[in-house]
């Protein structure tokens, strides 16, 4: 029993020795390999700001960190990322506020009338949060999404990092990710889309416009913007919703929709309608330098 009990107590000694820094190597690996790492950035306190932006494509393409900043006097950062829906955009806001960064106000885009639907291209990005998991903020919230399991992540290093084991020995091989359109951050988090895309397909004003229906709309994700909410009130930060223009399909009744849940708690910018021609357009639902420019002046004059 005493030679039992030593082999195992040797056993577990020597698997936390090489536990612990294997674990880093492969988180090394696997952050090292993002050319995106505003969320190291933020989980290090390396990011401040007084406005804080969030949301999807339309936020980190369509709003101007840098120009808002500018403009208003204030500092702005964009921690917005494509594809993703309000369940992760939650999530990115307590990341911040657990990182130590309390803006004063918190600009969260809305995708028009499918920003509480069940839709393939807005997800929760856990690919986004997976390579940052050394920091415990961001591995919290990612088991809150999956099926990892927080304390075991907390005692065992490669248990957290095993989903970082390919990425990490990609970067070995390749070295750091090509930065593109869904990546290639400015120095305030911003991606602006320059010029037009090659794919740009003008949809005609008879395409664009459909009934709103609220009854296809989640309950998870309306939760998730009670949180938002609940939480900006919580902390004193003051909630913008902002719609940006797009010449894609709008949806009738889904800004009173929008009016009725919000309950006057947050401060709504429409600019689904805002007067912009074609060549202020990267495609059908991002707007370009200049219509992000456009944009970042009229919503620094409303905040």
């Amino acid at each position: 029993m005493k030679r039992l009990f030593i082999k195992i107590s040797v056993f577990f000694l020597l698997f936390f020795i090489v536990d612990k820094p294997v674990g880093y190597l492969i988180s090394e690996g696997a952050s090292k390999k993002q050319y995106d790492r505003r969320m190291a950035l933020l989980c290090r306190g390396d990011i401040s700001a007084d406005i804080m932006i969030t949301g999807s494509s339309r936020a980190v393409n369509d709003l101007d960190a840098k120009a808002i900043g500018e403009l208003t006097g204030m500092s702005c950062y964009n921690l917005g990322y494509s594809g993703s829906n309000l369940l992760f955009h939650e999530s990115v806001l307590k990341i911040a506020l657990e990182s130590g960064l309390h803006p004063k106000k918190l600009l969260l885009t809305m995708d028009h009338g499918n920003t509480f639907k069940d839709v393939e291209q807005s997800i929760y990005r856990k690919d986004k949060l997976q390579p940052f998991v050394r920091f415990p903020q961001v591995y919290r919230e990612l088991c809150e999404h999956s099926n990892k399991i927080y304390w075991l992540g907390r005692f065992f290093w490669m248990y957290r990092e095993n989903d970082n084991l390919f990425p990490s020995l990609t970067y070995l091989k390749k070295g750091v990710d090509e930065a593109d359109i869904t990546s290639k951050v400015d120095e305030r988090g911003s991606i602006i889309l320059q010029g037009r895309s090659p794919k740009f397909n003008i949809i005609r004003q008879t395409e664009k416009e459909e009934e709103y229906r609220e009854d296809e709309e989640l309950p998870e994700l309306i939760t998730s913007f009670e949180s938002v909410v609940n939480i900006c009130k919580k902390e004193n930060i003051q909630l913008y919703l902002i719609i940006p223009p797009a010449l894609k399909l709008h949806f009738r009744g889904f800004v009173k929709s929008l009016e009725d849940l919000n309950s006057g708690r947050a401060v709504i910018l429409d600019f689904s309608e805002m007067d912009m021609d074609e060549y202020h357009y990267y495609d059908n639902g991002h707007l370009n330098e200049k219509g992000a420019a456009s944009l970042a002046s009229a919503i620094a004059e409303n905040l």
